[in-house]
């Protein structure tokens, strides 16, 4: 966690979501005890290396229809239709909410 506002905490990822690519990011890393202050320039895409990509919005969904069949990418927008906002990975299928934090897109895998 980092200090958001004083005496308050949030999570680090909502300080580097709040940015754009091409932004810089100043970071403080304890290292054998000293404080050591780091720039860091963010140059990739939040959902980059993610096998399944973040909430989306403004992005038309993409899907396949064969033999009657719907297809369609795995993302967290369609797992959030098994629950709420906030308690969606309870409910959505364990082997496919487990893949939106631990799974890795191989490099010769198709999407």
């Amino acid at each position: 966690t980092i200090e958001f506002r004083e005496g308050e905490r949030t999570f680090l990822g909502y300080a580097i979501q709040s940015k754009f690519i091409g932004d810089e990011a100043h970071l403080g890393i304890l290292r054998d005890g000293r404080l050591i202050k780091v720039t860091v320039p963010l140059t990739r895409p939040i959902d980059f290396g993610r096998l399944v990509p973040h909430d989306r919005y403004d992005v038309p969904p993409t899907y396949y229809i064969v033999g009657g069949f719907v297809f369609e990418p795995l993302t967290v927008n369609y797992l959030k239709d098994f629950g709420s906002q906030s308690d969606w990975f309870l409910y959505a299928p364990r082997n496919c909410s487990t893949c939106t934090t631990t799974g890795n897109p191989k490099k010769t895998a198709g999407r």
